[in-house]
């Protein structure tokens, strides 16, 4: 496994921010994410940075705010969209002190 640093986000983590925070949908799917994701990560890579992040929401916000009037309303649609969210911990487990000791 590759370590992913803090400024840089695999595909599995941004399809996870983009499930929790409405991205995806009935207009923006899985495959939709996964496209933009490709399309904007290095060559043979697997993270993106903040400036390529960027550019995979201004792809996404087009088909996820079709109706919007100009592309910087769309912009700005998928960031209110996003601001201050992040993944969603439901589901997840929590290792308990004495479980820790036993390991």
């Amino acid at each position: 496994t590759t370590k992913v640093s803090k400024k840089e986000l695999d595909n599995k983590k941004f399809s996870k921010l983009c499930k929790d925070t409405g991205i995806m949908g009935k207009l923006v799917t899985s495959t939709d994410v996964d496209i933009c994701f490709s399309k904007h990560k290095p060559k043979g890579g697997r993270t993106i940075n903040l400036k390529q992040f960027n550019a995979v929401l201004d792809d996404l916000c087009l088909k996820r705010f079709p109706k919007k009037e100009s592309v910087d309303e769309k912009k700005e649609a998928i960031r209110t969209l996003i601001a201050g969210k992040g993944p969603k911990t439901a589901g997840t487990t929590k290792v308990s002190k004495k479980e820790e000791q036993i390991a």
